[in-house]
């Protein structure tokens, strides 16, 4: 299994000299389980991943699997490069039962006004299916939905492929002890969280309720979990590369085996 980090940041995407270390694009996540490839999320990170996907010249056959329907974990899904191939066949996974529901924000970002063409008009295959409880995209590869807390309902993925497992955690707010529990046993033995570090603890102080993390909490959750790497991502839109690093530092300190994450950065598990 190989994970690529297409875009790490949240909220909104970040332009500028101070985001190029870590990358301005939203979330967006490429897995590679042999020679089939998942996607999480359609952030704006996506279209660089289009664009090296139709530079490839081969068919492109992916598993896009939406956590949730705010924009910036959907903007990338109109740019994304592999729509306009008629050997393109996606097919778009949403966890039912939200209260925005995520397949259906996206249909309406592939349709005017939003672009000048219908999602019935792309040349592409699309496929839109329900992720329900766990299922099987591919032989061998398996994949478990789960809520996370966040306003107006999102899901984390957890997928296990030859032996190694990743956990997704974006957009949750930690401080539900249902919530984190049910968390921390999906996560059970995972060999990489990648998960909500939008803030820290002393910033959320201000800010519960909105629907995010922080890397303390991330590292509670992957001691409570046993996981054995933990990724931090979907960072704040306004904190700088010097911001990141000085977390990072701190991280470093507090325990081993914690990354901040950064577009074009790769972990083979």
């Amino acid at each position: 299994m190989k994970i690529t980090f297409w875009g790490v940041r949240g909220t909104f995407p970040a332009t500028g000299a101070r985001f190029v270390r870590y990358g301005g694009d939203t979330m967006c996540i490429e897995v590679a389980c042999g020679n089939e490839r998942l996607i999480l999320d359609a952030g704006s990170g996506l279209r660089n991943l289009g664009e090296k996907l139709a530079a490839d010249g081969k068919p492109t056959r992916v598993h896009l699997l939406l956590s949730h329907a705010h924009i910036d974990h959907l903007i990338g899904f109109v740019q994304f490069a592999p729509l306009w191939r008629p050997d393109t066949h996606i097919t778009v996974w949403s966890m039912g039962g939200s209260e925005d529901d995520p397949a259906a924000a996206a249909k309406r970002l592939l349709a005017p006004p939003f672009t000048p063409s219908d999602a019935s008009d792309f040349p592409a295959w699309i496929e839109w299916k329900d992720a329900g409880v766990a299922f099987e995209p591919a032989p061998g590869v398996k994949v478990t939905p789960f809520p996370v807390n966040h306003p107006g309902g999102a899901a984390g993925y957890r997928i296990d492929y030859n032996g190694r497992s990743l956990c997704y955690v974006t957009d949750h707010e930690h401080g539900d002890v249902t919530a984190d529990n049910l968390l921390a046993n999906v996560a059970k033995g995972a060999d990489l969280i990648i998960y909500d570090a939008t803030y820290t603890d002393e910033e959320m102080r201000g800010r519960q309720g909105w629907g995010h993390s922080t890397w303390q909490a991330g590292m509670r959750l992957r001691d409570a979990s046993t996981a054995k790497l933990v990724a931090f991502a979907h960072h704040e839109p306004q904190r700088v590369d010097d911001d990141l690093d000085r977390l990072a530092y701190a991280a470093a300190r507090a325990g081993a085996n914690a990354v901040f994450a950064r577009e074009g950065m790769s972990i083979d598990l």
